[in-house]
């Protein structure tokens, strides 16, 4: 696996002594540390120390001398982003410790040294962050996690020897382990990833959990403890394959309380996510992994998709396909009140979907429990929520407020701005434009030069001015 330098300060890129470590001239990059010509600050010890993983154990350790007499190596991290070059061709990003990056990138020498000099965490480090293109991803990783993440082997049991094992076991290495026991058995990183999982298994939680999580040994998983099976379901619910989820549920693993922690994983999953993809197509693919994980939740407990976070969510991720419409009807016919579209981003999860979708979802929910819209929160610079006014107002109880300040309020503004007459007509007709006056709309539709819509609205709106000649 190779270190990539991605996101290194052009500065620092160019500095003699990163060019002699990252180019491997070894003289110079001793005759300059001897010298003390080196870059201070801990982006500067992180982006050589971690240039330093693909050279020499040696190098590496004169670095680890030199540099941590002025930074504390034992709370440096940063960013690493890493290449896979057989078989994948995978990008990793890894935001954590030197351990965890020494772990991920399998350099057993480099970790051995930081190890001795107790610089190797043994738990999950907060903050911490491994992102595997493709494959997975887990947060407040321990180096060992990063070493499964990784398929490092010989790093993995290294730490198993050398950490107290009572205090490895976390949430994250839970999730990396079944992602490496249930990775593609083709590609040579995968098969690495699998057997670094087995034996974490193995060694770390006993031999006899693995028929819990092996692909096809379902019966394994229905004879296990009740107990194990609760202790595992947030990782469960958030890696193992959809079909095998969909059949332990099937046949009643799991139970009431392992489905509302499964249900409690995905939001969080989706709300931890958000902000750590750096590009379209990841938040794409982890979008629509939720999202199947997501319907098994509806069909086998729809009363926890029938409020709070959990539905925001499913409106969000839900498409209008009748199998889609039909899971979310089972959990909205539970609700007592109408859904608030205003509340956390359920607006905004519509405004993203094709005008079809909007509509269906839209008078599904009018339906089953009512829909409303306080139009306060509407902003009216929102390009993309005219797309979505012609469903707002077939469907949706919109309660009108003023506009501030004199302006229009951001709903009519809206209307006047799409042009549309057929909008304005069931605006009116819905009265929505009560205590609009006509004064208020002339600026704007002179700006809009809509001659239909100024012989409409001087039609059916009163004027405050009463010098105003028409």
């Amino acid at each position: 696996m190779d270190v990539l330098t991605m996101d290194t300060d052009l500065d620092l890129l160019f500095d003699p002594l990163m060019q002699a470590v990252h180019f491997g001239n070894y003289p110079r990059a001793y005759a300059m540390l001897r010298r003390g010509e080196f870059p201070r600050g801990e982006t500067a010890a992180w982006e050589l120390l971690t240039a330093a993983l693909e050279r020499t154990p040696r190098l590496f350790e004169r670095l680890l001398d030199v540099l941590g007499e002025t930074v504390d190596l034992a709370r440096l991290t940063g960013t690493l982003h890493a290449h896979e070059m057989a078989g994948t061709c995978r990008e990793l990003t890894l935001e954590g410790s030197l351990g965890a990056a020494a772990a991920l990138v399998g350099r057993k020498e480099h970790l051995e040294r930081l190890l001795e000099r107790g610089l190797v965490a043994t738990g999950p480090e907060p903050g911490s962050f491994l992102w595997v293109q493709g494959f997975g991803q887990a947060w407040n990783l321990s180096p060992l996690g990063a070493a499964v993440g990784g398929g490092s082997y010989k790093e993995a049991e290294l730490l198993l020897e050398r950490q107290e094992r009572d205090q490895q076991d976390c949430e994250s290495l839970r999730r990396l382990t079944l992602m490496g026991l249930y990775a593609d058995r083709e590609s040579l990183p995968d098969v690495t990833r699998r057997w670094t999982a087995e034996r974490v298994a193995q060694q770390l939680y006993g031999v006899e959990t693995l028929p819990l999580f092996r692909d096809g040994a379902e019966d394994g998983g229905m004879e296990s403890p009740a107990s194990q099976l609760h202790n595992w379901v947030s990782a469960q619910m958030d890696v193992a394959p959809v079909e095998q989820l969909s059949r332990w549920l099937e046949r009643g693993v799991y139970g009431p309380a392992e489905l509302e922690i499964g249900a409690r994983v995905l939001t969080e999953r989706i709300e931890r996510t958000r902000d750590q993809h750096r590009n379209l197509q990841g938040w794409q693919e982890e979008r629509q992994q939720v999202y199947e994980r997501l319907k098994l939740v509806l069909r086998d407990r729809p009363e926890l998709c029938s409020g709070g976070m959990l539905l925001q969510k499913a409106l969000q991720l839900m498409r209008g396909t009748p199998e889609d419409l039909l899971l979310l009807r089972r959990a909205l016919v539970l609700r007592e009140e109408p859904v608030d579209l205003g509340e956390g981003e359920i607006l905004d999860g519509l405004k993203g979907k094709p005008s079809g979708e909007q509509r269906a979802l839209l008078a599904l929910l009018k339906e089953c429990c009512g829909v409303w819209l306080d139009t306060g929160v509407l902003c009216r610079e929102d390009q993309a929520l005219r797309m979505l006014l012609p469903a707002l107002l077939d469907f949706v109880d919109l309660r009108v407020r003023p506009g501030e300040d004199g302006e229009l309020n951001p709903l009519v503004y809206h209307i006047v701005q799409s042009g549309s007459v057929a909008l304005m007509k069931r605006a009116l007709k819905l009265g929505y434009l009560e205590g609009t006056a006509v004064d208020e709309l002339l600026e704007p539709l002179q700006e809009q030069e809509a001659a239909a819509l100024t012989g409409l609205v001087l039609a059916e709106l009163p004027h405050r001015d009463r010098n105003y000649c028409v």
